[in-house]
């Protein structure tokens, strides 16, 4: 129940923060996550899902009210080369892994502080 609260949340965070500020939220949310996780376990899996899914939801809401993104993506795949979906995938991949990395970062810095203590 706990794990489902924490990703709504940082999804919601991730989301609103991308909409308003711009892409590096997504970072910055799931750093800050990291750092007051109570657990570190499962930290990075949120943050990763999170930062996925917020950008899913930006891109639904985009396609709703806004231009259409499976038009735009088919027209960035044909003008690269590739199939239509990859830029797609790619624009839902891309935060997941700013998430992860920020998350990683603050948990091998946290267990790093915590076996220099000893």
């Amino acid at each position: 129940m706990r794990f489902a609260r924490d990703f709504a949340i940082l999804t919601a965070l991730m989301a609103l923060g991308t909409w308003l500020l711009g892409w590096w939220c997504v970072p910055l949310v799931a750093a800050a996550a990291a750092i007051w996780a109570r657990s570190r376990r499962g930290v990075i899996l949120k943050a990763t899902l999170a930062g996925a899914c917020a950008w899913v939801i930006l891109l639904v809401v985009q396609e709703l009210f806004g231009s259409s993104v499976t038009r735009f993506g088919s027209d960035l795949g044909v003008s690269l080369g590739v199939p239509a979906a990859l830029p797609l995938a790619m624009t839902i991949i891309l935060p997941g892994i700013l998430a992860a990395s920020a998350a990683a970062t603050v948990v091998a810095i946290a267990g790093l502080r915590r076996t220099a203590r000893l």
